[in-house]
């Protein structure tokens, strides 16, 4: 069991280094990344599929969530660069592996999703090469990806049930619109509980992601009450679409880090602006300008 779960599990693994599966692995990794979330997400939402997209958001900010809290409850270091190859920089606690918990708990819910063998497959493969990229790049221990797959896994059930029974943003859809309008009592909730949350625990990773994920729920609350877009559009218009949104959302989040105060804080604010934007502002421009399928 100590093999599998030290430093000569790495080291078999590195055993097939090359110049191609460095390179290689470096990509897939960014599969784990926040900024392929951050572009996969919104071209869902707004092109495709608005509760998909809402729940895969939902999915990644939990297991994002959780992770944050395991790594500074377990308290773990990362394989070091003195024993094994370590091809990329990475901070923080090593167990569990956010890459292969959150490639379990999204692309897992989106396994859910597709109906097609072959993408079912493909699928699987991005789990496994995502969660051997941390292995191979020297960033984690197998027990460390193991952790994150048997947790991952936990969270991927657990969501999968509560989305199916509770079917939360479709209630959201039917909410009482004029209780709403003389009622405030749903919005300030929304933006008050995931801030209390934040406050209780005012780090920079909960400031990003209870930050967008306050922004993201009062968005979408805003937009199925008062917008209602279609994300179907032609195509050269869905292009516009997500290269609006996206760079609105880069500016969003690099060009207001120079701007606002370096604090956990405002990095709760700078999120919220961003979430508020995709799921709200952008999609009432959509509606605006008529970019939808008729």
């Amino acid at each position: 069991m100590e093999y599998f779960s030290g430093y000569e599990f790495i080291k078999l693994v590195q055993s097939f280094s090359n110049s191609f599966f460095d390179i290689f692995f470096k990509y897939i990794t960014m599969l784990g990344d926040e900024i392929f979330y951050l572009i996969f997400i919104p071209i869902i939402y707004l092109c495709f599929n608005k509760v998909i997209g809402l729940n895969l958001i939902t999915f990644y900010l939990v297991s994002s969530i959780s992770n944050t809290y395991l790594k500074d409850f377990f308290h773990t270091s990362r394989p070091s660069p003195e024993k094994v190859r370590v091809l990329i920089e990475e901070n923080g606690y090593a167990f569990p592996s956010n890459h292969a918990q959150g490639a379990v708990v999204f692309f897992g819910y989106l396994l859910s999703e597709v109906k097609k063998k072959w993408l079912k497959i493909m699928l699987l493969i991005i789990i496994s090469l995502v969660s051997l990229s941390r292995i191979y790049l020297g960033v984690h221990f197998p027990i460390d990806v193991f952790g994150g797959w048997i947790i991952g896994f936990l969270i991927l059930i657990i969501l999968l049930f509560l989305i199916e029974k509770y079917q939360v943003w479709e209630f959201l859809s039917n909410y009482n619109k004029k209780y709403f309008h003389h009622d405030y009592l749903i919005p300030i909730l929304i933006i008050s509980i995931p801030l209390i949350i934040f406050l209780i625990y005012p780090t920079y990773s909960t400031g990003q992601i209870i930050g967008v994920l306050s922004g993201i729920i009062l968005g979408a609350t805003f937009e199925k009450i008062y917008v209602r877009f279609n994300p179907k559009a032609k195509l050269y218009i869905q292009v516009i679409k997500i290269i609006i949104a996206l760079s609105v959302a880069l500016i969003i989040r690099v060009g207001l880090k120079k701007i606002l105060p370096i604090t956990n804080f405002f990095t709760y604010i700078r999120y919220f602006i961003m979430g508020l934007w995709l799921t709200f502002i952008m999609p009432l421009i959509i509606k605006k300008a008529n970019w939808e399928v008729k």
